[in-house]
């Protein structure tokens, strides 16, 4: 007879902040270097956001590129690789009854980067609403170190996550975690993500 799997508490599963998870090393430093290196060389495809750009944001203001238009299909098939492996670790940890399913569809890859000494930020917001209502799972990777200043704060839950080379964060789109990108004071930020759909 087998054993049932053990099932986590309703303090952790009923706890917001458990569904707030982070995986160190899950790109390689050489891999972001290569990333950010690329960013910096593809000035025609970089775009300004926040301010001025999307209603609601005047707060906020970064710089970013959409990779999906121009990355190759081996690209895209090794972030939905990156998916599949951490959305079963996610799930892992969780131990939820029924796991959160995977999609064989996700958002654009956008690139982001937010420059030191500037105003650049991301001012508290969620992201599944009107037009992106598909979204339901976030995956952010840090593609540097940042060391003083663009964490990622999740405004309501008193948490707030560094910047480091090659670490995802994940978590639920939704208004119970407003978050903020924190504006980097010691060097740029550069980001990487993209969303689970329905």
């Amino acid at each position: 007879m087998s054993e049932s799997p053990v099932k986590p508490s309703l303090d952790f599963v009923g706890n917001l902040r458990s569904y707030v998870c982070w995986f160190d090393q899950a790109l390689s430093a050489d891999f972001c270097a290569q990333l950010i290196a690329s960013f910096e060389q593809s000035a025609h495809l970089q775009t300004p956001n926040g301010r001025g750009h999307r209603a609601g944001l005047e707060n906020s203001s970064w710089i970013e590129v959409n990779l999906t238009p121009v990355a190759d299909r081996a690209f895209i098939g090794y972030f939905y690789a990156q998916i599949d492996k951490y959305l079963a670790e996610y799930n892992r940890r969780l131990g939820l009854t029924i796991p959160i399913p995977s999609r064989p569809t996700i958002d654009d890859l956008r690139m982001k980067r937010y420059r030191a000494g500037s105003d650049d930020n991301f001012e508290p917001h969620f992201d599944s609403h009107d037009e992106k209502s598909r979204r339901y799972l976030v995956f952010l990777w840090y593609l540097n170190d940042v060391g003083d200043g663009g964490e990622t704060e999740f405004c309501d839950l008193g948490l707030r996550v560094d910047a480091r080379a090659g670490r995802l964060l994940m978590f639920p789109p939704y208004w119970m975690f407003q978050h903020a990108g924190l504006p980097p004071r010691s060097n740029d930020k550069y980001i990487l993500s993209t969303y689970l759909m329905f």
